[in-house]
């Protein structure tokens, strides 16, 4: 009986270290690593916006990713302020202000605005575009992402049957004897 115990606390042993030494093995692919900014020039003749990045995808502090914006106007305008969509977090700066910093977590629209020097209105909206969609992520390592409980849960119900079988086992040969 004692040769049997050690048999199947053993087993139980290399079963649980089985099941948590695959586990990174089945998580889910890493997140792709795009990020699109879109410049819209408003009014195009008014200047010209530009964006550079000063982080790689996802070393923002709260993981996105550092975009500057500077914004220059041209002979006969001013600048006004920039309007920005998507998600994202100012970092330094302000969107009134020409050049500002901000930490994206998605895809961003970015639009320095121009008024005419002499005219409050902002003048037409039509405007240039610049789309660049980026693949930035060099690292040679991505992050394990998934749900992993499931593997989790079998693998502690496996372990709680053999328990079960090991009781069950003894009781019987404690009767038989």
């Amino acid at each position: 009986m004692k040769q049997v115990s050690k048999s199947v606390f053993s087993i139980m042993i290399a079963v649980l270290l089985l099941m948590f030494s695959s586990i990174p093995v089945f998580a889910a692919d890493s997140p792709s690593a795009d990020l699109t900014i879109d410049v819209q020039i408003n009014p195009s003749r008014g200047g010209t916006g530009t964006y550079e990045f000063e982080s790689d995808f996802g070393a923002g502090e709260n993981g996105g990713t550092l975009v500057h914006f500077e914004a220059k106007a041209n002979d006969g305008y001013t600048f006004s302020n920039w309007t920005l969509e998507g998600n994202y977090t100012v970092v330094s700066g302000s969107l009134n202000d020409s050049s500002f910093t901000v930490e994206a977590f998605s895809d961003l629209v970015a639009t320095p605005s121009f008024t005419e020097n002499g005219n409050s209105g902002g003048g037409s909206s039509a405007g240039g575009s610049v789309n660049v969609p980026i693949d930035s992520n060099t690292s040679s390592t991505s992050p394990q992402t998934g749900d992993n409980n499931l593997l989790l849960f079998a693998g502690a119900v496996v372990v709680l049957a053999a328990c079960g079988v090991f009781v069950v086992k003894r009781k019987m040969d404690k009767i038989e004897k």
